[in-house]
């Protein structure tokens, strides 16, 4: 005879089972909440007093270092830029400066005190994420680079004595009888400030390492050479060949001349202004020059008038004429 011994074995209910599974979840999410809050703790007492991971300061990473530390960083990087050159370009000529020269300067304590803040509001729900965010995503913070304007305007100022030239109008000059010329007449030169200033101060600010074209505007000169070649055709035709006046005396002709030689100091190249405004040159004679050539031709033609003698001769019973009658003739030196 088998003899079957039966066992029953009485399994937890759902309820005790729930509660143990609860019990373990609670126990590791509190573990866990434990963690991030002693893990945030940490991460906040480590960088109490450095800059936090993810920060970078035109490119270098100042991770885990203190303000004084990044002050040092900004310095080193403020010194290259103010060491950057700008070359401005006046016409055919070059002048080359340094930013630091054009008034830019860097807020070192500004930008070290941007870079040590991010992250820093005071507000954990604010702060944690960006703390998050910067382990995936750097924030760069540029330099603070400021802008006096006094040492561009004494540069400009400066730029102006060296590339400022005045025109030069053009001039008749008389060498010789034989040797005549127009000295020919140029531009000149003047910095536009108020347009160059705006092309500075963007180079400033900007990478671009090609040379500012500075505005200059040409000055036009108070006699072109189209102004002068009248006059100096008229005094190379005046000195070509002797100055010739003449006049008949009686039946025999009178003449007057003056030869270009001496002509050279009977007249004046004279400079005037016109309605308008515009200088003008002309060849003005000198009257009291000719003068005594008007005496001296004067006294070989002035000539009284003379009344004509007659007497009646009887005998043949006609007039006969003892003594011509002249004609009065006087040079008029006034016209």
């Amino acid at each position: 005879m088998i003899n079957q011994i039966s066992q029953v074995v009485n399994l937890p209910s759902f309820k005790k089972v729930f509660t143990l599974l609860f019990t373990f979840l609670f126990l590791i999410a509190g573990g866990l909440l434990a963690a991030i809050i002693f893990a945030v703790l940490g991460f906040q007492i480590f960088y109490l007093d450095r800059a936090y991971p993810g920060v970078t300061v035109n490119g270098i990473d100042v991770t885990g270092l203190t303000q004084p530390e990044i002050v040092d960083i900004v310095a080193q990087q403020a010194d290259d830029i103010l060491q950057e050159s700008i070359t401005i370009q006046v016409g055919d000529e070059t002048h080359t400066f340094t930013k630091k020269d054009l008034g830019i300067y860097v807020d070192i304590e500004a930008t070290a005190d941007k870079a040590y803040h991010i992250g820093r509001q005071g507000n954990l729900l604010v702060d944690v994420p960006m703390h998050l965010s910067l382990l995936s995503r750097t924030r760069d913070v540029q330099p603070v680079v400021l802008y006096d304007t006094g040492p561009s305007h004494q540069m400009l100022q400066s730029l102006i004595e060296v590339s400022d030239y005045p025109p030069q109008k053009a001039e008749l000059v008389i060498h010789s009888v034989d040797k005549v010329e127009i000295v020919p007449a140029s531009f000149g030169q003047r910095l536009h400030v108020d347009a160059t200033r705006p092309l500075i101060e963007t180079a400033l600010f900007s990478d671009n390492t090609e040379p500012v074209q500075a505005v200059t505007q040409k000055i036009q000169p108070a006699l072109s050479n189209e102004d002068v070649a009248p006059v100096y055709r008229q005094v190379t035709n005046l000195l070509a060949k002797p100055l010739t006046f003449s006049a008949k005396s009686g039946s025999d002709p009178v003449e007057w001349r003056i030869e270009p030689k001496t002509l050279l100091s009977m007249f004046d190249l004279v400079e005037w202004v016109d309605d308008n405004g515009k200088l003008q040159l002309k060849m003005e004679l000198k009257q009291d020059e000719f003068t005594p050539y008007y005496e001296e031709f004067a006294q070989r033609i002035d000539q009284e008038s003379a009344d004509a003698e007659l007497r009646f001769d009887t005998e043949a019973n006609k007039l006969v004429v003892l003594k011509e009658s002249k004609d009065g003739r006087h040079l008029d030196t006034d016209a």
